[in-house]
C-alpha cells in the first residue's frame, strides 16, 4: 500500500505530459499564464548550495500595453 500511493501520484502528474510532448520531433509546447503584474522567479542551485542561475520575469499591463521584463543573473 505504501508503494501504491506514490505510483498513483506520479501517474496523475505524468498523464498531462503526453499532450505537450510531440514524440515525432521531440518538441515541447509550454504555455504560461500570468495574472496582471505578476512576477515569476526560477533558480538553478549548484550542489554546493550557491545559486548559479536566476531569472525573474514580470508582466506589466497598463493602458492597453503589455510589457514583459526579464532579469537574468548568471554566475559562471
Amino acid at each position: 500500500m505504501k508503494n501504491l500511493i506514490p505510483t498513483v501520484v506520479a501517474l496523475i502528474f505524468t498523464t498531462g505530459l503526453f499532450g505537450q510532448i510531440n514524440i515525432e520531433d521531440s518538441t515541447v509546447q509550454v504555455i504560461g499564464y500570468w495574472d496582471m503584474n505578476e512576477t515569476w522567479s526560477a533558480s538553478r542551485i549548484h550542489e554546493s548550495g550557491w545559486v548559479i542561475y536566476s531569472i525573474e520575469t514580470k508582466k506589466v499591463v497598463a493602458e492597453g500595453t503589455t510589457q514583459i521584463n526579464e532579469r537574468i543573473i548568471e554566475i559562471l
